[in-house]
């Protein structure tokens, strides 16, 4: 952030906010300093309630450790958290909440090459769940990612609260009956 001076830099991460809801996101800034790493999200992790761990190269253990997510965290200023919402699952629930994170995804990856014309050529997506761009990840057969261009691990992964998160941020994270929600994160300095 050195080159910018801060009034010219936050005018360029509203202007990422704004590009964020084009893309059909709910936006809020926040500081990078209020996005909450909790050593339980990882164990959940550990503990594979979702399936996924050391099936999937965004997934533990091929992403850092907390520590790492720390210190990651320290090197950005601002934060961008986002989120989408789906109502209708004509495909079912699974379906619906696989196509909500791609789109998502898809929405960091553009709002990361936005940022880095914007002036911010670090920015970083953070998504939601365990990536969903591949049917069989090549974790399982120990091979490089197939699609680094657009995979990223998501907030979960990388040890975030993201509830927590979210309630710093003065956005809400309810668990509704017929209404599905993901949330990511862009990191921008």
């Amino acid at each position: 952030m050195k080159e910018l001076d801060l009034r010219e830099a936050l005018g360029r991460v509203l202007e990422l906010e704004e590009a964020a809801r084009a893309m059909g996101c709910e936006a809020r800034l926040l500081l990078a300093r209020d996005v909450r790493v909790d050593e339980r999200v990882r164990m959940q992790c550990r503990v594979n309630l979702c399936g996924h761990y050391a099936r999937n190269l965004m997934c533990p253990p091929y992403v850092g450790g907390l520590e790492e997510t720390r210190a990651l965290l320290e090197k950005y200023t601002f934060a961008l958290l986002l989120q989408m919402h789906r109502q209708e699952f004509p495909q079912g629930v699974e379906a619906a909440f696989h196509a909500l994170a791609l789109a998502l995804g898809d929405a960091l990856v553009r709002l990361e090459k936005t940022a880095f014309a914007l002036g911010f050529p670090m920015a970083l997506g953070l998504g939601a769940g365990e990536c969903k761009l591949c049917a069989d990840c090549a974790a399982e057969t120990r091979e490089d990612c197939r699609r680094p261009e657009a995979a990223r691990p998501s907030m979960e992964a990388m040890g975030i609260h993201v509830l927590d998160t979210c309630a710093r941020a003065g956005l809400s994270l309810e668990f509704v009956p017929g209404r599905l929600t993901v949330t990511g994160l862009l990191l921008i300095d």
